[in-house]
């Protein structure tokens, strides 16, 4: 397998992204993954910091009530946070702020967003604004006044059936941290991937993890056992580029020239990470 990055595609692509000549899972069928729904995502909170990154999912036409206590109210299902992974959801919580009233919001679904209304003693802004009722759009932020901040975002549920041993929050096995569904559908892609024997390009900026990916997609592959051989392509000095890529006989092209088997033949039977392939020569 060879696998190349490509700094410039990150104009199309600012994050991370695999590009193979063959399907991706997950990608196409309805039977791969569900409806994504609206969910509301901590992402801050004053008393309880350690819940950041914690989920509340909320279906389809149904009313809902955010607060302290955590129950149903005429009609209204409580909203709850949990850790979330892919498709499974933890037993939820209320966030148990101080301030945060035992009813503090009512909330519904729209195809469109969140309809968020302030019932409790807590001030609600949204889009900089105090407000006491609004709408949520994917991607739009809530703030209870000193309290809490909540993103409002469209989550799908991707199953699969990768172990989940490590922390939550924490890297997994290939180093990888995240626990959101791109993270996941990340993983998916370079288990995918590794499976076969197709070259792949790894798009994204300076930072985004592409030696990363391209270690594990060594890693997951069957090629393991043999050393991943990598090297930056912007340092192939332009004159050497067919010696370095493929190797040569002693004394060519110069005297005294060792021969050696070049990157693509010590990458047999194994992976070639060439990063920065855009510069090669």
């Amino acid at each position: 397998m060879t696998v190349g990055d490509e700094d410039e595609a990150s104009e199309v692509a600012p994050g991370l992204t695999t590009t193979a000549s063959l399907g991706i899972p997950g990608e196409a069928g309805p039977a791969r993954r569900r409806q994504p729904r609206w969910c509301l995502v901590v992402a801050w909170s004053e008393e309880e910091p350690s819940r950041v990154g914690e989920v509340a999912e909320l279906p389809a036409g149904k009313r809902f009530v955010l607060g302290r206590d955590g129950t149903w109210h005429d009609g209204a299902m409580p909203v709850l946070f949990a850790p979330r992974r892919r498709h499974a959801l933890a037993p939820g919580r209320p966030m148990r702020g101080k301030a945060i009233s035992r009813r503090q919001l009512e909330l519904g679904t729209t195809q469109d967003g969140l309809e968020v209304s302030r019932i409790g003693r807590c001030a609600m802004r949204i889009g900089g604004h105090d407000v006491e009722r609004g709408t949520l759009t994917s991607g739009r932020c809530l703030t209870l006044a000193g309290q809490l901040v909540l993103l409002a975002v469209r989550r799908p549920e991707v199953p699969s059936s990768d172990d989940e041993g490590h922390p939550y929050g924490g890297p997994d096995g290939l180093g990888i941290v995240g626990e959101s569904p791109v993270a996941w559908r990340l993983r998916e892609q370079l288990r995918f991937l590794a499976g076969s024997d197709e070259h792949v390009l790894l798009c994204g900026a300076s930072g985004t993890g592409k030696e990363l990916a391209a270690r594990a997609l060594h890693t997951l592959s069957s090629r393991r056992e043999r050393p991943l051989v990598s090297r930056n392509a912007a340092t192939l000095p332009a004159g050497l580029i067919d010696c370095e890529l493929f190797g040569n006989v002693a004394d060519y092209p110069n005297p005294g020239t060792p021969a050696r088997d070049g990157l693509v033949g010590s990458a047999d039977g194994s992976t070639l990470f060439l990063d920065e392939i855009g510069e090669l020569p």
